[in-house]
């Protein structure tokens, strides 16, 4: 019951993160502009794997190497931007994400994640500079009255997620992290430090993303009201909003503290093309860890039920990513689903967390130790997460496409089954 809850987390996972990347590739001229970079430090990044491989050396100096050329070649995509469909896109994502799961770790997925530590550094970096440097405003309300948006509570509690507690991140640190490290004591710096990381990225992007909207709108006053008190026109932007707000709060900061009276729009759209080439970089990580442990999830529930199609690694991929490419190609009034699965997601994914404790907590119960500051917190998610269910069931895009209506529904019987278990398990164990 487990591994099928995961599986289908995992599809969503692939669905909303490939069809976030196609948007941002084919959005605007910025996101034209990335696309040769970012296929530049895909091969870049094969031939750092093959280096590291035979040389046994450091990664260190050859990731910084190419992530300067990855930067320098921002250039050329400017030069030569390339603009394709969004549906060539997302059957090019799901390509590259069956290739790079399986091909040995070491070939893609550890020398480009080396690369990306070093952009996620560089981006905390110049983000909070930023915001020191230039003290920005925030000219936006707190909340706003909108009949359209889900109520604050249970929903802020998983629209935080990767920066406060994250289930995802439970599945890679059990299906790439464990499977990399040299020594087990590793471990509590990697993860105890990632996560402080991540808290600090989910903080930043916070302050950029609510003090640099303003600054946007102030760049480019004929297409949005400068009436942020009503939010809602820069709030249409969405997926933007992030590429638009750091962009905008460092070309604030760079003209400010260079002097640069031709603000143009030419600096504010090659700093948008940086900062969309670092989103993509990190959620194509996530394309294909996630096809990697769905995989893996598969080849488990094969063994489970003792059946040997699914232990391919093959038929394992396809399995992987073909339901999460459904879930895109299937159109209702001619607009994807794509577009409607966060809700799903967002409470699937911190169910897995709270799910991930509750092993966490029968692990320690097993070693006699006390579980109580893991019951609580457990305890909290799962209460979160099954009212953000109920809630999908009324909200109105869900509950008008069956497909989303039917996965609401499986999810939350599973959530449901898998807690009575937990239960039964716990109190006959004490």
């Amino acid at each position: 019951i487990f591994l099928i809850f995961v599986i289908i987390l995992s599809w969503l996972v692939l669905a909303i993160f490939t069809n976030g990347i196609a948007s941002l590739f084919t959005k605007n001229i910025s996101g034209h502009q990335a696309v040769i970079p970012i296929n530049i430090e895909i091969l870049l990044s094969i031939a750092m794997g093959y280096y590291i491989h035979k040389t046994k050396k450091s990664a260190l100096i050859p990731s910084i190497i190419i992530l300067a050329i990855l930067y320098i070649s921002i250039i050329i995509g400017i030069k030569f931007p390339i603009s394709l469909s969004i549906d060539f896109w997302i059957f090019f994502l799901f390509l590259y994400s069956a290739i790079a799961s399986v091909l040995p770790v070491w070939k893609l997925l550890q020398p480009r994640d080396f690369i990306n530590s070093h952009q996620l550094i560089l981006a905390l970096f110049l983000i909070f500079l930023s915001i020191i440097i230039s003290n920005p405003e925030t000219t936006i309300p707190m909340t706003q009255n909108n009949s359209d948006n889900p109520p604050i509570f249970p929903f802020l509690f998983i629209t935080i997620a990767c920066g406060a507690i994250s289930g995802f991140h439970g599945l890679v640190s059990s299906g790439t992290t464990s499977k990399q490290i040299k020594n087990l004591k590793d471990t509590r710096m990697i993860g105890y430090g990632a996560m402080l990381g991540e808290g600090s990225l989910a903080l930043a992007t916070t302050i950029a993303a609510a003090c640099g909207i303003g600054i946007y709108i102030g760049i480019n006053p004929e297409n949005h009201s400068h009436d942020l008190s009503n939010f809602a026109s820069a709030a249409k932007l969405k997926l933007d909003t992030f590429p638009n707000s750091v962009a905008a709060l460092l070309h604030h900061t760079i003209t400010d503290v260079f002097h640069i009276e031709d603000k143009s729009m030419e600096l504010f759209n090659g700093l948008r093309t940086f900062v969309i080439i670092i989103m993509i970089s990190f959620a194509a990580t996530t394309l294909d860890s996630a096809t990697r442990i769905c995989r893996f999830m598969i080849k488990e529930l094969g063994q489970a039920i003792n059946t040997n199609i699914l232990k391919n690694k093959y038929i394992g991929t396809l399995l992987a990513i073909i339901p999460a490419m459904m879930l895109l190609i299937i159109k209702v009034d001619g607009v994807s689903l794509g577009k409607f699965l966060w809700p799903l997601f967002g409470a699937s994914n911190q169910m897995l967390a709270s799910l991930t404790l509750m092993i966490i907590a029968f692990y320690f119960q097993t070693k006699g130790r006390k579980v109580l500051f893991i019951t609580i917190p457990m305890a909290f998610i799962s209460i979160i997460c099954i009212i953000s269910f109920i809630f999908n069931f009324y909200n109105s895009s869900i509950n008008h496409h069956p497909m989303l209506i039917t996965i609401n529904g499986m999810l939350l019987f599973l959530i449901l089954w898998l807690l009575i278990e937990g239960i039964l398990h716990y109190t006959s164990k004490r």
